[in-house]
């Protein structure tokens, strides 16, 4: 593979310790991890409850790493941020007013609002691409804003955009994937070991020697994933990943990042339009004119019907069917996901009537 440079800027001194004390506290966690699958497999009926659980455990236990290693605060914290942008006449808009947003290692949460809402440019905010006008973002406690923290900033938290040909580098996908690692400064074993690891996870080892442009939308995404996963990120930013994807290569990438958050452990922050994107988050984010207007589960969310129109929110088929049955009849399913989890839970229910 060969030694490539995106910009001008190089890996720090002490990059190598960084990296190698990270991916331990990784090995760690995964191998807690493993225990606690094999034992919830033993466990019959509480396999999703066993399973929650486990990823709060191991999510604890990386971010303490994280904490201990670097003596900062895990996760992603907006404080009073505002952005204003340029106008063409010279003069100035603001386009996020006054935003704090606490995002917790490990957590997935949605990003939603009508176009224009700022959704975009909190997401690019918490990856350093943008500076604030005001406040302040930290990404494991280092300072977006600070030039000397931005590698760390970066390494930590990876983004994918709308269209992966906007990030796709190579002619190669084994290339494309290792770029990050070795622009992180790792040794060459080390960059062929992390390449091969992120390759597997996104099901990709089969495509390695391909050309990306061969590749479908949802190959392409999932090479755009692999290449930011490679760098061992604890922060993963999506913005409309699965716009431009069929059905079916939609919810292969889904199913792709549920296993990303649910068994790494990583952090999601995903911007989407289709509200059936989202309904796994432990979280949604409604903004409206540069403001945060609304932050709770999705049932929560769901649930504001007379707000979600002006919201620019569509309720998915579940749990508008959800919503309809509590209001005509009383009955609260809570938050279900998929047509399948409805109807066992009204099979339930009708036969503990019965």
């Amino acid at each position: 593979m060969r030694g490539r440079k995106r910009g001008a800027a190089g890996p720090r001194s002490g990059h190598h310790d960084d990296a190698a004390e990270r991916d331990a506290g990784i090995e760690v966690a995964t191998e807690r991890e493993a225990g606690i699958e094999v034992a919830t497999e033993r466990a019959a009926g509480i396999e999703v409850t066993a399973e929650r659980a486990a990823r709060i455990d191991v999510t604890a236990e990386r971010a303490a790493g994280i904490e201990v290693a670097t003596g900062r605060a895990a996760g992603i914290d907006v404080a009073n941020v505002s952005r204003d942008v340029l106008l063409p006449d010279g003069g100035t808009a603001r386009i996020l007013h006054d935003v704090s947003l606490r995002i917790r290692p490990g957590e997935f949460v949605g990003l939603v609002g009508r176009n224009g809402s700022g959704k975009t440019t909190l997401a690019r905010l918490m990856n350093g691409l943008m500076q604030p006008t005001a406040g302040t973002v930290r990404v494991d406690g280092f300072n977006t804003a600070d030039g000397k923290d931005q590698i760390e900033v970066r390494r930590r938290t990876g983004m994918v955009f709308q269209n992966p040909d906007h990030q796709i580098v190579s002619s190669v996908v084994e290339e494309d994937v290792a770029f990050g690692p070795e622009n992180l400064g790792l040794s060459p074993a080390k960059v062929r070991e992390r390449t091969e690891w992120a390759l597997e996870e996104l099901g990709l080892s089969h495509l390695k020697r391909h050309a990306p442009n061969l590749l479908s939308g949802g190959q392409k995404q999932r090479v755009a994933i692999a290449s930011i996963l490679a760098m061992k990120p604890s922060h993963l930013i999506l913005d409309e990943p699965t716009s431009m994807l069929d059905p079916w290569g939609r919810l292969d990438l889904l199913a792709t990042l549920r296993m990303l958050n649910r068994d790494l452990g990583l952090t999601l922050v995903l911007i989407s339009h289709q509200m059936e994107d989202l309904l796994l988050a432990d979280r949604l984010v409604v903004l409206e004119r540069g403001r945060i207007v609304r932050d709770g589960t999705p049932g929560e969310i769901f649930a504001c019907e007379s707000n979600l129109a002006d919201w620019g929110i569509h309720v998915p088929d579940v749990p508008f069917l959800i919503n309809a049955l509590n209001r005509q009849s009383g009955i609260s399913a809570g938050m279900l996901a998929t047509v399948e989890e409805l109807v066992g839970w009204l099979w339930q229910w009708w036969n503990s009537k019965t």
